[in-house]
């Protein structure tokens, strides 16, 4: 509401007629309030953002954990099968002799 009038204020001591200076300090002060962030609001915004990255960040430690998890089991999978076939190649081969 201040902002309104020191706007009204200024229009007038320029010569602007009352009643444009009026709406235009209406219409400015409704922009004002819709349109431009406060201080509050970019601190929140900032807030909720880091808080955010926090959770992306902790979402991301998890996941590289599960693929390492995978990762060892798959290895673990494949020594045995490489195992299974190297019994299996080897007795074949002493059967054929």
């Amino acid at each position: 509401m201040k902002t309104e009038l020191a706007l009204y204020r200024a229009l007038i001591s320029i010569n602007i007629p009352e009643s444009k200076a009026h709406a235009f300090a209406e219409a400015m002060e409704t922009d004002m309030r819709m349109f431009l962030a406060t201080k509050h609001d970019v601190t929140k915004a900032h807030n909720d953002l880091m808080a955010e990255n926090s959770r992306l960040r902790a979402d991301i430690d998890r996941t590289r954990l599960e693929v390492s998890h995978l990762a060892e089991k798959l290895t673990v999978r494949i020594a045995t099968m490489m195992v299974v076939s190297v019994v299996a190649i080897v007795g074949a081969m002493g059967l054929i002799n």
